[in-house]
């Protein structure tokens, strides 16, 4: 198991961290969601948004028994 950064996303993490954190835009969170696929890091990397990731055609949310995506807001961080 990897884990991945966009590269939109690249030296951005605590900003988006703190944006949650602060409430900022009302309502913000991060969302924590695990995708199997055998579409090349690279590719993956270059995509800007978690629907381009779930589009390519070798990727997909998991669905495993009891997974749920997590979203994360300020008074969890």
């Amino acid at each position: 198991m990897a884990d991945q950064i966009l590269n939109i996303a690249l030296g951005r993490i605590a900003e988006l961290y703190n944006r949650v954190d602060l409430n900022d835009p009302t309502n913000a969170v991060l969302t924590i969601v695990v995708v199997d696929s055998t579409t090349a890091d690279a590719t993956i990397k270059d995509l800007d948004t978690l629907a381009l990731i779930l589009a390519e055609a070798l990727t997909a949310e998991v669905t495993n028994t009891n997974y749920a995506r997590i979203e994360l807001v300020d008074t969890d961080l």
